[in-house]
């Protein structure tokens, strides 16, 4: 394929990337690792055919990556209020051939990138220290894993990227629980209270009163559940 037909293609799945898409329509739900840290989180799918290992085009708060399904996992009950599920994360499609080839060539450019952007936070003198460095399949995003105070005044640091090296820069502080924490994961596992004596080793009153679990539940209780739902291995 030319490097100009290529191009163009890349460029139409980039519009379809950043349609607008109603989450609450989809039907199921995904469990998909992403990132040089390996998130984890919960993703929307309107079909139920990816399997484990399957690489997909998602997504996330960052912008359109790879990812990399891991369980399939029973979708969010709807809170019936018409509000926007909690997670407007989504898997766009498979991954073909040209998406995995345009997830290499980001990894190739990390090594660049993190050069470019080290010396641009040492010229300005920030008190932060460069971790490591992500290219997303969106054109120019770039995402910046580093270790300092939070939060931080960005204005200044972004704009600069621009302008040196026209790049749209993201910052993640590592260590920090992000939308793809696990946190996250124990949402998208433990829906609804479970109850005294789930496991929760909290204040006694079960993991529907856990602390940071928006739906009340557990992953512990959650995965019980998955692992209920699914038929026996008959026995030999």
């Amino acid at each position: 394929m030319s490097c100009t037909r290529r191009r163009v293609i890349d460029t139409l799945r980039d519009v379809a990337d950043t349609r607008e898409i109603d989450v609450s329509r989809m039907e199921h739900a995904y469990l998909v690792r992403y990132g040089v840290m390996h998130d984890v989180s919960r993703f929307s799918s309107d079909t139920a055919d990816f399997e484990r290992g399957q690489s997909v085009v998602i997504r996330t708060h960052r912008g359109i990556e790879l990812g990399q399904v891991l369980l399939r996992i029973p979708r969010p009950s709807d809170p019936g209020d018409g509000s926007t599920p909690a997670s407007s994360a989504v898997i766009l499609r498979s991954a073909g051939p040209g998406d995995l080839e345009r997830g290499l060539r980001a990894d190739l450019e990390r090594p660049h990138h993190f050069t470019s952007c080290r010396h641009i936070m040492e010229s300005l003198d920030w008190p932060v220290e460069l971790i490591d460095v992500e290219v997303l399949l969106d054109p120019g995003r770039v995402v910046l894993h580093y270790l300092g105070p939070r939060p931080l005044d960005l204005a200044g640091l972004l704009a600069t990227f621009r302008s040196r090296c026209g790049l749209d820069v993201m910052l993640e502080p590592v260590g920090l629980e992000s939308p793809g924490s696990l946190d996250h994961v124990s949402e998208a596992l433990g829906q609804g209270h479970c109850g005294a004596g789930c496991g929760d080793r909290g204040a006694g009153a079960g993991c529907g009163s856990s602390p940071g679990l928006t739906r009340g539940g557990c992953s512990d209780c959650g995965v019980k559940r998955i692992l209920a739902s699914r038929r026996p291995i008959p026995s030999r």
